[in-house]
């Protein structure tokens, strides 16, 4: 087992390149600012109780995400994907880099997106 740390591998020629060095598996970031609405933590969890809204993952933004985990995985690249950091409306402070204010919204928010970026 050979793999890299590379987050910005998303051109085909450089994956079909990384595969042929032997690699095969890639340590990516998901972020989750990026991923998911802006929203408040009394939202989410009014939004977890019904099922839809916010706290629904057909409601957040995969697109920065989709195109290059496809890639990876019809080439065989098989991805160590790290849930990074937090989201503003979650956090302590209001920055992706402050612990969650509610425990209960980030486990909800961590297994939905490992769920939905597994494949």
């Amino acid at each position: 087992m050979f793999g890299s740390a590379i987050n910005t591998l998303n051109a085909p020629t450089k994956l079909d390149a990384f595969k042929q060095s032997g690699s095969n598996f890639a340590r990516r970031d998901a972020y989750l600012g990026e991923i998911l609405p802006n929203t408040t933590v009394s939202a989410y969890l009014a939004s977890m109780q019904s099922g839809t809204g916010v706290s629904d993952p057909a409601t957040w933004d995969w697109s920065k995400y989709d195109p290059w985990i496809t890639d990876y995985y019809n080439r065989g690249i098989k991805i160590l994907l790290i849930m990074s950091y937090n989201t503003g409306w979650l956090s302590h402070d209001g920055t992706w880099w402050s612990p969650p204010t509610n425990w209960v919204v980030y486990e909800d928010v961590v297994k939905k997106n490992l769920s939905a970026l597994s494949r």
